[in-house]
């Protein structure tokens, strides 16, 4: 018990600078609505990736990326959005976020 006398007002301390630190709070669709949003904009592009089509390759989209991440200020617009495969969507995350992006391993390569 001792211990958690100690851990706790620790804990008041850093809540509030946590808390200082969210920039803004972008609304977000939640359950059902959210699926119908993700669906229709899925369809733009007939759930193909974007980035790959560009290249005259087919792959299925799986993610819907936001092209300014959320993160940095972007909006949830449909026009900062774009249909990516996941290989794409890792690459491109990384590439934001200044982080290398790690190789996809083996058996999760597509043939």
């Amino acid at each position: 018990m001792a211990r958690l006398k100690t851990i706790k007002p620790m804990v008041a301390t850093l809540k509030p600078q946590l808390t200082a630190t969210v920039q803004h709070e972008t609304p977000r669709l939640r359950g059902r609505a959210g699926v119908k949003q993700r669906h229709r904009r899925m369809l733009r592009t007939n759930y193909m990736c974007e980035l790959c089509q560009a290249k005259g390759i087919i792959t299925i989209a799986t993610v819907v990326d936001h092209i300014v991440p959320l993160a940095l200020g972007g909006t949830d617009d449909d026009s900062n959005t774009r249909n990516l495969c996941d290989e794409h969507h890792r690459i491109v995350t990384a590439e934001q976020f200044g982080r290398d992006a790690k190789p996809t391993p083996e058996r999760y390569r597509r043939r």
